[in-house]
């Protein structure tokens, strides 16, 4: 079970593959947008985990 919070424009993977940014969560599940080509998936919550940051420079 994951205890982590996660909200609009965190980074996340689905299924511990891709990268994807969160646009939305309602009702348990999240709207999701790729980060490689673009696409938008609406799937549950539980099925994300959080990718650590980036820093940027």
């Amino acid at each position: 079970m994951r205890h982590e919070v996660l909200g609009s424009n965190d980074l996340v993977t689905f299924d511990g593959r891709g990268r994807y940014r969160i646009t939305r969560i309602e009702r348990g599940r999240a709207l999701i947008t790729s980060l490689t080509n673009g696409h938008t998936l609406i799937v549950p919550v539980s099925r994300l985990a959080q990718v650590a940051a980036v820093p940027t420079t």
